[in-house]
C-alpha cells in the first residue's frame, strides 16, 4: 500500500508542477519596433491564453493604425496585403498612442499588426504584456500538487501519531506515582 501511495503522490505532484509551469509559461512581456508605410502591414504573432495589455506609441509622432487579429485572419491579411474580408478583434485607426486591454476570446495564436495611417512613414513601438497566468491550468495544477503532497505526508504523519500514542502509554505507565517513589504508596505510608 505504501508503494502505491508513493507512486500516486509522485505522479500527482509531477503533474501539478508541470501544470503550474505551463500556466506561468504564457505570462510575460515582449514587444517590437518597426517603421511602417501606408498600406504595408507589419506585426508580431504571439500565443495568448487570456487578455493582453497593449501599449503602442509613435516615435515620430505620425499617426498609425493598430489591429489585433487571430492567426487565421492575420495570415489572410498578410497574404492579401489588405484587411478586407478579415475579422479584427480590435481596430484602432489614426492614433499616435494606445494603452488598451485586448480581450482574447480563447487561447490560441494572435497577431498585432500596425500600418501608417497617413502616406508618411511611421516609427511605431509596441509592447505586449501577458501578465496573468492561465487560471484554467494553474488552479488544477495547484490542486494536483496539494493532493499529491497530502498523499505523501499524511501516512507518515499518521504513523508518527500512532508511534507517539503507543510510546506515550509506556511513558505514562513508567511515570505512575508508585513507580516514581520506588514502590507502592502503601509501602510509603507504612514507612512514615
Amino acid at each position: 500500500m505504501g508503494s502505491l501511495n508513493s507512486r500516486l503522490s509522485t505522479l500527482m505532484m509531477t503533474l501539478g508542477i508541470t501544470l503550474v509551469f505551463v500556466a506561468l509559461l504564457g505570462s510575460g512581456s515582449f514587444g517590437f519596433g518597426t517603421d511602417v508605410d501606408s498600406g504595408i502591414y507589419k506585426g508580431y504573432l504571439f500565443r495568448a491564453t487570456d487578455d493582453i495589455y497593449v501599449e503602442a506609441w509613435s516615435i515620430t509622432n505620425q499617426s498609425f493604425s493598430l489591429y489585433a487579429l487571430d492567426s487565421e485572419n492575420a495570415l489572410r491579411a498578410l497574404e492579401n496585403a489588405s484587411l478586407h474580408n478579415t475579422n479584427q478583434l480590435v481596430s484602432l485607426e489614426n492614433i499616435t498612442q494606445c494603452n488598451d486591454i485586448i480581450e482574447i476570446p480563447s487561447p490560441g495564436v494572435y497577431a498585432i499588426l500596425v500600418t501608417s495611417y497617413d502616406n508618411d512613414t511611421s516609427s511605431v513601438m509596441v509592447d505586449i504584456d501577458r501578465s496573468y497566468p492561465n487560471a484554467g491550468v494553474l488552479v488544477p495544477g495547484i490542486l494536483l500538487l496539494s493532493v499529491g503532497a497530502c498523499i505523501a505526508i499524511l501516512p507518515r504523519a499518521l504513523n508518527r501519531i500512532e508511534g507517539i500514542e503507543s510510546n506515550g502509554l509506556a511513558v505514562n505507565e513508567q511515570l505512575h506515582p508508585d513507580a516514581l517513589m520506588g514502590g507502592s504508596s502503601n509501602k510509603r505510608r507504612n514507612a512514615l
